[in-house]
């Protein structure tokens, strides 16, 4: 009897369940009936040891296939890590090491940098993966070595070369939020703080990609339509020091929060009818942009939404 193929009965009722042919099993076994079950994903491997229920991913270290690896971090800090600062900040990070060059004007980092910056990013990943067990200065080593690194690097190109930056004055925004990506990564990790963390870090990519949106854009729609959008500095100031403040969401007061939410998407929404969308929209490129850029307003209404709903 295999679990994954469906189970037809005499009748004609099929059962498709895999808890009924599971039982079923276990009815034709007390029976005396021989059975065997097929598990390839380990979805009944658990049943080979006493003990709790595990998932899929528990059943071969129970039965002794494979050592269990020892995790460095609760399931749901390690998924939030992950999507944050090994997937996200890899390609925010990317993206503002190229994005230099044009900013103020030099060569952008390569070579030997990029294949450091490359190991340290497979590091963090081994070290989150398995390092529960390493002494904690080597876990926290490779837990910081790969963001830090680009901060260093960034903050640098931004610092050294300030007199040829073009975007000098809304590139403070930049040297505000990138130390704190390192204060909202550890606080992710800290299970007393874990809230505050996903809070902080979800608020300093919207201000980095509201930034980079403005900016990108800009030249894109320029170099597509021959059309500028909306740029008043007036405007683009209130929304970014906005969206500075939500970095902060989990520590103001629910109806302030609930009103800077709102506050900041009417402004985003109004702006956004000002950048041409009906033109944007007809190419990919620029309309995944504006639909990333819709997305951040999305976050901000749900956010806001549920503030007023639960009291929160």
């Amino acid at each position: 009897m295999h679990l994954t193929e469906p189970l037809t009965l005499p009748c004609g009722l099929v059962l498709p369940n895999r808890l009924a042919k599971a039982a079923m099993t276990e009815q034709l076994s007390a029976a005396g009936v021989p059975v065997v079950i097929a598990d390839i994903k380990g979805d009944v491997s658990g049943l080979a040891a006493p003990g709790e229920a595990g998932g899929p991913a528990e059943g071969a270290p129970v039965i002794g296939l494979i050592d269990a690896p020892a995790l460095a971090r609760a399931p749901l800090q390690w998924h939030a890590h992950e999507m944050f600062f090994g997937f996200g900040w890899a390609v925010l990070g990317g993206f503002l090491l190229t994005s230099t060059k044009n900013w103020v004007g030099v060569r952008g980092y390569h070579g030997a940098t990029l294949m450091f910056l490359a190991a340290a990013w497979v590091f963090e990943r081994i070290g989150m993966s398995f390092g529960g067990g390493w002494p904690r200065p080597l876990f926290l080593l490779s837990n910081n070595l790969f963001l830090c690194s680009i901060v260093v690097l960034l903050l640098a190109t931004l610092i050294r070369n300030r007199d040829k930056d073009s975007y000098r004055r809304d590139n403070v925004f930049f040297l505000i939020v990138l130390p704190l990506f390192w204060v909202a990564k550890t606080l992710l990790l800290s299970p007393e703080h874990f809230n505050l963390g996903w809070s902080m870090t979800l608020g300093i990519f919207r201000v980095a990609f509201l930034v980079m949106l403005e900016r990108t854009l800009g030249q894109f729609m320029r170099g597509a339509f021959q059309v500028d959008i909306l740029r008043q500095p007036a405007l683009d100031l209130a929304i970014k020091a906005l969206a500075i403040v939500l970095v902060f969401t989990a520590l103001l007061p629910s109806m302030l929060a609930h009103g800077i939410e709102l506050l900041l998407a009417t402004l985003l929404l109004a702006r956004f009818v000002f950048w041409h969308p009906l033109k944007g929209f007809r190419r990919l490129d620029i309309g995944i942009m504006y639909l990333g850029y819709l997305a951040i307003v999305a976050q901000l209404l749900i956010d806001a939404l549920r503030r007023n709903i639960t009291g929160e």
